[in-house]
Formats: structure tokens, sequence, C-alpha cells
């Protein structure tokens, strides 16, 4: 894939061998610490130079952690701990935004807690190791069966797929002009 000018950014850097790896399964999450009372950690340093995801996301001159972002936290987390399962995040609630003034680093803690079918999941940060936890964000993360993904037996048959005769370039190309 030619990247081009992306080529320092998310998945691309990733790809390049440019992008500054995390010690974790995901760059959004560091080491796994399973805590005495069962709780899986996992706590690393968001820096809002170095990090990415934060380099275009900013609110009133401060970069802030992207809602989605929990999203993709949450499933990730999980995906450390239980690849096999299918998920679902219920009642997901931001309370605080992970906000970076003056482009500060933050520790940044992601909790799992095991529940009867699922995890307690929780982000929270702190400026550093000596000041208080402060809870971004919380939700509840169901266990589910995996669906059943046989394909239909209409579609198991299916022709194979043949080239295009114009090699893959479309009819337009030759009635644009860019520059």
């Amino acid at each position: 894939i030619a990247w081009g000018v992306w080529s320092d950014t998310g998945m691309a850097a990733e790809a390049y061998g440019t992008m500054t790896h995390r010690q974790g399964p995901h760059p959004l999450l560091g080491a796994k610490v399973t805590e005495p009372d069962g709780v899986i950690q996992f706590t690393t340093t968001y820096d809002p130079i170095d990090l990415w995801v934060l380099h275009d996301h900013v609110v009133g001159g401060t970069k802030v952690l992207p809602g989605t972002a929990y999203v993709e936290i949450a499933n990730a987390a999980v995906r450390a701990v239980d690849s096999a399962s299918a998920l679902e995040i219920q009642s997901l609630s931001m309370a605080v935004p992970l906000a970076f003034p003056d482009d500060m680093p933050r520790l940044v803690r992601v909790s799992l807690k095991q529940g009867k079918d699922g995890y307690d999941f929780r982000v929270e940060s702190a400026a550093d190791k000596a000041s208080a936890w402060m809870e971004h964000c919380r939700a509840r993360i169901i266990q589910r069966k995996r669906p059943d993904v046989t394909w239909p037996t209409g579609l198991r048959n299916l022709p194979t797929l043949k080239p295009s005769p114009r090699g893959g370039h479309a009819l337009q190309e030759g009635l644009i002009a860019f520059g």
C-alpha cells in the first residue's frame, strides 16, 4: 500500500515501523496486570505529542481523547483477556473528558472486573503516580456466544469473479483532467 503523506500516522506508521510501540497488546493499553482481587488492569502513559489519536482532536486549544476511542479501548481490553467471545457494550458513560492541557502526558489505567456474564470496564487517568485517579469512562461489557457464520446454501457456490476487461480503470478517467 502506498500510504504517501500518511506514512507517519496510525496503521501506516506501524507498517513503516515509525510508530512508537507501547508495552501491551494494543497501542491504547499498557501491560496487563492481574491484581490480587482479580481486577485486570492495563496502565500506560498517553503522551499527546506521540499518540497519533490525539493529534487532530483538539477542543478549545486542548487535546482530548475522542469519545469513540473508549469503545476501541474497551474492545481491545476484553480481546486481550478473551478473544473467543463476542461482546456487547452496555451502559457506556463518559464522566470527564480525558484532556491534555499544555500537552502534558497522563497515566491512563484501564480496568476490567469480572462479573457473572462479562466485565465492569473503567478508564481512569492521573497526572503522575502521586496524583489521585480521575474516572473518565465506565461501561458494562457482556460476553456473548459468537454467532454462526456458515454461509447460506445459495451463496456457497457462487461463480468465480473474473478480472475486468478495463484492467481496473474507470471510463471516467479519460474525461477528468487534474492540475
